[in-house]
């Protein structure tokens, strides 16, 4: 898959708008459900891209104003849509906010995920943060509610469900059987996702499912800087991902330091063999 081109020219000589399908596989097909991630930009863009300070702003169709930003994702939601049965199950992961200035704001997002639900998707995952924006990997400067509701997103979810008749996923913060019932009881959202919670702890969800008391006591590890401690709380969830896809266990009590040692070397041979 062709990443979409940013809202904004990068590096030395800009960037040109790439194919759109150049691979035609733009989403993961498992059991009559299509997935696209559109957030974070693990394939698809995060979100309607937004225009750094530091970068100028693009002047093509892909950039600009949200109506072009949100372009790519659209057509891609199109492709997949034309290509799949009518009772496939389209969802799409997109970001409430990127926690940039200048950046793709909570108001944004409504608008997508309107155009979204116009265009048929399923089921919208509410996300938010990017890979540069420490708040989606530490849980920082959360407030009081969000604190006590677990959900880093439950707020955006809770205004999105006002204003949308969609299906609505909500991941990130989740720990506990209690605050996940009472998410959905709610009715801001329909489905709940976990991600490090078993990136250490593959049985939990079966434990949520037979345990009312069920908690997770995810793994938050520091060597006291907060640079490296930064870059830990996601290098280690990451490994413990790694082990399980090799088929081997995870390892629960990795310690930081290996952890952080293990993040360098990885980091340093994907440089040396694919740069």
């Amino acid at each position: 898959m062709a990443l979409s081109p940013a809202a904004s020219a990068v590096g030395r000589g800009g960037c040109r708008p790439r194919p759109a399908f150049r691979d035609r596989r733009p989403c993961r097909r498992r059991s009559g459900l299509r997935r696209c991630p559109a957030a974070r930009r693990p394939r698809l863009p995060a979100q309607p891209v937004p225009v750094p300070a530091r970068q100028p702003p693009r002047d093509d169709r892909w950039g600009g104003p949200l109506e072009n930003r949100m372009r790519f994702l659209l057509e891609v939601v199109r492709a997949v849509r034309a290509g799949t049965h009518p009772a496939f199950i389209l969802s799409v992961k997109l970001n409430s906010a990127d926690f940039q200035r200048g950046g793709f704001a909570p108001e944004d997002a409504l608008v997508v995920a309107k155009a979204l639900e116009r265009e048929g998707v399923d089921l919208v995952e509410v996300s938010g943060g990017t890979y540069e924006s420490i708040a989606v990997v530490d849980g920082t400067q959360q407030r009081a509610s969000t604190r006590a509701r677990e959900a880093y997103f439950h707020d955006f979810a809770d205004h999105f469900a006002r204003e949308l008749t969609i299906r609505l996923m909500l991941t990130g913060g989740f720990r506990s059987h209690t605050a996940m019932a009472d998410a959905v009881s709610s009715g801001s959202v329909d489905v709940i996702g976990l991600a490090r919670p078993i990136t250490h702890d593959p049985t939990f969800p079966h434990r949520l499912l037979t345990d009312p008391a069920a908690c997770s006591a995810t793994p938050t590890p520091k060597l006291g800087h907060k640079l490296l401690d930064d870059l830990l709380n996601s290098s280690w969830h990451q490994q413990q991902l790694a082990r399980l896809g090799r088929g081997a266990k995870p390892r629960p009590a990795r310690r930081p330091r290996t952890a952080l040692v293990v993040a360098v070397l990885s980091t340093l041979l994907d440089a040396l063999f694919h740069s």
